[in-house]
């Protein structure tokens, strides 16, 4: 759980507030050194999809991936899971995911 994304929040609707966001391990880094006081709130980012598709398969491409995904999920969902599952950046994938959108809508 070190590489997933966090969101550390401190004395919410008050003048004093403060945030921290970041991976679990830099987190812990950032955090003031004096014991944490107060009211806390801890928001976890959704857990990456499972790497079991990819395990099933290993042959398959990222693009043929998001291709197939294409046919159950939106763009942005198919891009998302594509980008957890290859740890590719989501802006290439998704400039894969519209062409193969519009490759699908012309045939």
């Amino acid at each position: 759980m070190p590489q997933r994304d966090l969101v550390l929040a401190s004395e919410l609707t008050k003048w004093h507030e403060r945030f921290w966001h970041g991976r679990a391990a830099d987190l812990l880094e950032a955090l003031p050194p004096e014991p944490l006081k107060g009211e806390w709130v801890l928001l976890f980012a959704p857990a990456p999809a499972p790497a079991q598709d990819l395990k099933a398969e290993p042959e398959k491409s990222a693009e043929q991936w998001l291709a197939q995904e294409l046919q159950h999920h939106s763009v942005r969902d198919a891009v998302a899971r594509a980008a957890a599952q290859f740890g590719q950046s989501r802006q290439a994938l998704y400039r894969t995911a519209l062409r193969l959108s519009r490759k699908r809508e012309t045939s």
